[in-house]
């Protein structure tokens, strides 16, 4: 199961990258935020179970953001998957939440783990290319989804250390 995860994470990615270097806008759309979240909670949904991980969200059911939904998602399930990967079994009640909100022209998404945070060595490199604390990590998957954030969302991102965890914080500009 976990290989099968694996082999389509790294699918995802690698279109994902190929998509970063089309300058085809052709899949942008509105589309809502509430519907990436249950696909990816659908998704994720056996793994996080037999982790026993609660998922949790907080989302206005029509917030809309303009860009391409496959990147969207690609971009929520690394930040995902990453928390995914770094609850240990000394972690008792693990928890990812997912809140967005729209203030007149921004909308603000965080997704907050209790896994324990970002070493205060790495934090302020883990957007960069290669950088990785993972045993078998490449080093992309952040990097890429900084990038696809800020050159096809047209957002921005950024990571701080909060209650016990790890937070992304992901800004957008409004579309209504």
């Amino acid at each position: 199961m976990k290989l099968e995860n694996n082999i389509m994470f790294l699918s995802e990615t690698l279109n994902s990258i190929k998509k970063l270097f089309t300058p085809d806008n052709t899949d942008d759309a509105e589309f809502k935020v509430v519907d990436s979240i249950l696909s990816i909670e659908e998704s994720l949904k056996s793994q996080l179970e037999s982790l026993r991980i609660i998922f949790e969200y907080k989302i206005d059911k029509d917030i809309e953001i303009f860009g391409n939904q496959n990147l969207f998602l690609h971009v929520l399930s690394n930040i995902i998957q990453n928390s995914i990967d770094q609850f240990t079994s000394s972690i008792v009640h693990k928890r990812i939440t997912l809140t967005c909100l729209q203030s007149k022209n921004l909308i603000t998404l965080k997704i907050q783990d209790n896994a324990g945070g970002i070493n205060m060595e790495n934090i302020n490199d883990i957007f960069n290319p290669f950088t990785t604390t993972k045993p078998l990590g490449t080093g992309v998957g952040l990097s890429l989804s900084k990038n696809i954030i800020e050159s096809k969302l047209k957002g921005s991102i950024k990571v701080e250390n909060k209650n016990d965890g790890a937070l992304f914080i992901i800004i957008f500009k409004a579309t209504n």
